[in-house]
């Protein structure tokens, strides 16, 4: 039954994560409930560790916070050699921490975690991700130049001790920088710094453009107006 097991979970892991990537969640999750289990029978902690990962996803995302960080530290410490996927769970931790009771201090720790396995996962990408998350909690408490601080490194050149591949990786647009120079640009209109939030928001529309972002088109062309 284990070695059935064994070969049942990973297929059902695979499942689970087209069902996500095409935005069926509910298909997602029963697929993860099922693949958890038979991944702990068999001993499978690699694929236990990703299921669990996928069920705080989801439940972040349905707003039940205390059930994703739960899961989510399940998932940690099935995977203690696993940097990326343990980023990616710390990453969610402090989500759940921020959204749900406003916990900055709880927020910053967890994304501060979620940015040391990043690097030692080498994944540079995530790391910049992470270091916009740290941001936003001094911003929520009126310390601005601390929140640009961190998310300017997010677009800034990568961090110390990047290797070539990762120092390429980072020169890569991706989406989520379009959120980015759109919070900086907020962030400098509230000090006045007017010409330098101006040219965040070309940078932000220059993203949105690039990936096809509706919604955050809108919030941007709306920052464009309040200037």
């Amino acid at each position: 039954q284990s070695a059935l097991n064994f070969e049942i979970s990973p297929s059902l892991l695979a499942r689970a994560d087209v069902a996500m990537i095409e935005g069926d969640q509910a298909l997602a999750l029963a697929l993860y409930d099922r693949a958890a289990p038979l991944a702990r029978d068999a001993g499978d902690r690699d694929v236990e560790a990703e299921s669990l990962r996928g069920k705080a996803y989801i439940a972040r995302r349905a707003g039940e916070y205390d059930q994703a960080v739960a899961f989510a530290e399940s998932s940690i410490e099935a995977a203690p050699k696993r940097h990326s996927l343990r980023a990616r769970c710390f990453n969610i931790i402090g989500l759940c921490r921020f959204g749900s009771s406003q916990d900055t201090a709880g927020a910053i720790e967890s994304w501060r975690s979620a940015l040391d396995e990043s690097r030692l996962a080498s994944d540079e990408r995530f790391a910049r991700i992470v270091l916009h998350n740290l941001g936003l909690p001094y911003s929520i408490e009126g310390d601005l130049n601390a929140a640009i601080h961190w998310i300017s490194q997010m677009i800034d050149s990568p961090s110390e001790g990047s290797d070539r591949r990762g120092s390429q990786e980072s020169s890569i647009p991706f989406p989520q920088e379009a959120i980015a120079h759109l919070n900086l640009a907020r962030l400098k209109t509230h000090q006045g710094r007017f010409s330098e939030a101006e040219a965040h928001l070309e940078l932000a529309l220059e993203r949105c453009r690039m990936f096809n972002l509706k919604a955050s088109t809108a919030e941007t062309l709306e920052a464009f107006g309040n200037l």
